[in-house]
């Protein structure tokens, strides 16, 4: 099972619990067996990557891959392995981060996303994921109101 990640570039303090919590249930529900794909840009990303570490201490049997759209001049993923999309070589700079990002909405076989804002990028993948009728968990419908 393949979990991919998707999420604003900005997004509130103390979502790191709630990735923390959702993430553990899906653990928990699909087996430690589990891959999860996350990108490398922003800070959801960021956020995912630090709870994924954390996560594989207790759960050392997930894999946690850390989907590039470009080889990056400096590794600073927490340690996490890296893979590139297929085709990406042939793929336009400007176009390299929707290919990586089309590339893990095939793969997956379930999003988690941060998505509140009606136009943004998120918007785009939370359609994609969607149309090809991907379940999706969206972690800012669980951030309480202040």
């Amino acid at each position: 099972m393949i979990c991919a990640f998707f999420g604003h570039k900005n997004v509130p303090d103390g979502l790191g619990e709630l990735l923390e919590k959702e993430i553990g249930c899906i653990i928990e529900f699909f087996g430690s067996d589990t891959a999860f794909y996350v990108g490398d840009k922003g800070h959801f990303d960021r956020l995912v990557q630090l709870t994924l570490t954390k996560m594989k201490d207790k759960y050392p049997g997930i894999e946690v891959y850390v989907v590039l759209d470009n080889i990056p001049e400096r590794d600073n993923y927490f340690n996490l392995p890296t893979i590139l999309p297929d085709g990406f070589e042939s793929v336009p700079a400007r176009f390299a981060m929707a290919h990586r990002n089309k590339w893990m909405i095939d793969k997956c076989d379930l999003a988690v996303v941060y998505f509140n804002d009606v136009a943004s990028n998120t918007r785009k993948h939370v359609d994609m994921l969607k149309s090809k009728n991907k379940p999706i968990i969206n972690i800012a419908d669980m951030v309480p109101l202040m």
